[in-house]
């Protein structure tokens, strides 16, 4: 028993830094946002255009009365890519000082429309470029492009983590999504 006891301790120490304060969802590993255990597939709701699974059909309706609450800790992971909502960008916006948002779209695209305090690499350009521009390879990064079906962020995403980025996010929502929430929560004011 005490061997038992012991094993899950030493589990415990090392998988709490592993899992943060961040709800993964995988293809394999379905994570409820609301009561943190295993999801399953015939409980899910479309978010957002977001797929999310839930342990109960309970859990979907605690979501959905409060969807910001638990998507700021959401994130899924596909290919070794982590996506994330705007709840969730929102969120490291406030908390991490050193995040470096990049629009991965045209130089013409920027002007017009860009996430607050991100920079614009071009996807093109972001292989020769992101080094001199981003040397820590443990700064929290988050790319993003026009939309839910432009693949620019996803591939811009993959190609930092093949350089040695740590800690990449890929915001799917993209431009569109983003300036839609800022519209809407300015004409909230």
């Amino acid at each position: 028993m005490k061997k038992i006891l012991l094993c899950f301790f030493v589990f415990a120490l090392i998988a709490i830094p592993v899992v943060s304060n961040d709800v993964i969802q995988d293809l394999n590993n379905k994570i409820c946002p609301v009561m943190g255990g295993k999801a399953s597939s015939s409980n899910t709701i479309i978010h957002d255009g977001v797929k999310v699974h839930f342990c109960c059909p309970g859990c979907d309706k605690t979501f959905s009365s409060n969807p910001e609450k638990y998507l700021k800790k959401l994130v899924w992971i596909h290919d070794g890519v982590k996506y994330i909502t705007k709840e969730k960008l929102k969120s490291l916006i406030k908390a991490e000082k050193n995040l470096v948002i990049i629009d991965v779209l045209s130089a013409e695209s920027f002007k017009k429309h860009h996430v607050k305090g991100a920079i614009n690499i071009p996807f093109g350009t972001l292989k020769s470029k992101i080094d001199s521009i981003v040397p820590d390879k443990k700064t929290p990064i988050v790319t993003y492009c026009a939309n839910y079906h432009c693949k620019a962020s996803t591939k811009a995403a993959k190609l930092l983590l093949e350089k040695g980025y740590k800690e990449v996010y890929d915001y799917k929502g993209g431009i569109a999504e983003w300036s839609k929430y800022i519209s809407d929560s300015t004409e909230k004011k």
